[in-house]
């Protein structure tokens, strides 16, 4: 998605400045991406949860370590996680570049597919018996908050998103 606008949106700027743009966003993403991942490893090694399956009669799992890592859902963090920097992407970066009238419709756009791909995630990890509802609900909290920490400081101690590279 980030890579796709920047390009489509250069217009008349030269090819360095929308590499090191382009660039700049990525890395932003991937470092939320990083913070998400080890947050959400050092909750689970702590929580140490049981798996829904695990409480099934039938299941023979109980002894394996992966079962006890379901606090809270990586999936639905992640999912969150990517649908929050989107919307604040389109409002810090895209939006500017459009015409008034129809930024409203690009932020309500991607809030929805945004909330559509994270419920989604969630509701899949609970039907597949891998976490409980908390788990999913807790995990989409978790990423949304912690990409607009992980944003918020980008922004405000690092300047990222106003920085015009390659001047």
């Amino acid at each position: 998605y980030v890579a796709a606008v920047r390009l489509l949106m250069a217009g008349n700027r030269g090819l360095k400045r929308r590499v090191f743009a382009l660039a700049r966003d990525v890395s932003a993403l991937i470092a939320v991406a990083l913070w998400n991942a080890a947050l959400n490893e050092w909750v689970r090694l702590g929580v140490q949860r049981a798996r829904p399956y695990v409480f099934n009669p039938d299941s023979s799992a109980i002894p394996d370590p992966h079962n006890y890592t379901s606090f809270y859902s990586g999936h639905t963090s992640f999912a969150a996680l990517a649908g929050t920097f989107a919307v604040i992407y389109t409002q810090r970066v895209v939006c500017p570049k459009i015409e008034p009238k129809q930024r409203p419709w690009a932020v309500a756009t991607v809030t929805i597919a945004g909330l559509g791909v994270t419920l989604s995630t969630g509701a899949f990890r609970v039907l597949a018996g891998m976490h409980f509802l908390t788990d999913v609900l807790f995990g989409a909290f978790a990423g949304a908050t912690l990409c607009i920490a992980v944003l918020s400081f980008l922004t405000t101690r690092l300047r990222f998103f106003d920085q015009e590279f390659g001047r």
